[in-house]
């Protein structure tokens, strides 16, 4: 899902990225452009940022290497399972 997102974010132009901050937010376009560029050029991150919302912060995880092993693992078994469900639809 993350992917999708990406791939419609890298296709949008400047212009609409900014048209849409500025629809979401109280912002003008001059504003808009501004904080467009203190936040790598991402929509998401801006209109999170007006909202009060500090997602755009990098969060690491301290685990050990048998967690995430295991973490692994749950998420392939949780894709296999996803992609063997949507087969049989």
């Amino acid at each position: 899902m993350t992917d999708k997102i990406t791939e419609k974010t890298d296709e949008m132009s400047l212009d609409d990225k900014i048209a849409i901050i500025v629809r979401q937010t109280n912002y003008n376009e001059d504003e808009a452009k501004i904080k467009m560029q203190e936040n790598e050029n991402n929509y998401l991150f801006v209109i999170k940022e007006y909202m009060g919302s500090k997602t755009n912060e990098i969060k690491k995880i301290n685990s050990s290497l048998n967690q995430e092993i295991y973490r692994q693992i749950r998420y392939s078994l949780q894709t296999d399972n996803t992609c063997i469900k949507n087969k049989k639809i």
